[in-house]
């Protein structure tokens, strides 16, 4: 970074080219969302590495991947505030819509088994 030999980006502050400028900012976006979860969820970085290991590095519910996409997150119970699992970006939502009402959950699941094509 200090030593690269391309032309720094001109303007107030900036210290690198703009191939390390992007390096550092998303080093940052890195750092940001580590201390959100931790401070949020009391999940270190590497807990929360742990529980996607464990969970193959997958969603827990429709085991997809993040696939370059955004970060896997954690999922836990309101009421208690226990960690449940890591959810992707759609099934995470998803339980928070259905207010984790298992009863919602099996009527929107009804439903889809009555008038699906």
């Amino acid at each position: 970074m200090a030593n690269c030999e391309e032309p720094k980006l001109r303007g107030r502050g900036h210290k690198y080219c703009a191939t390390h400028s992007a390096e550092t900012r998303q080093r940052e976006i890195t750092q940001i969302v580590r201390r959100k979860r931790e401070r949020q969820f009391g999940v270190t970085h590497d807990e929360f590495l742990a529980l996607l290991s464990a969970q193959a590095g997958v969603c827990a519910i429709c085991g997809d991947g993040n696939q370059g996409k955004r970060q896997l997150s954690v999922d836990h119970d309101h009421a208690t505030g226990a960690l449940r699992g890591i959810l992707c970006d759609r099934c995470n939502p998803m339980l928070g819509y259905a207010r984790d009402n298992i009863a919602v959950l099996r009527a929107a699941i009804e439903y889809l088994t009555t008038r699906s094509g």
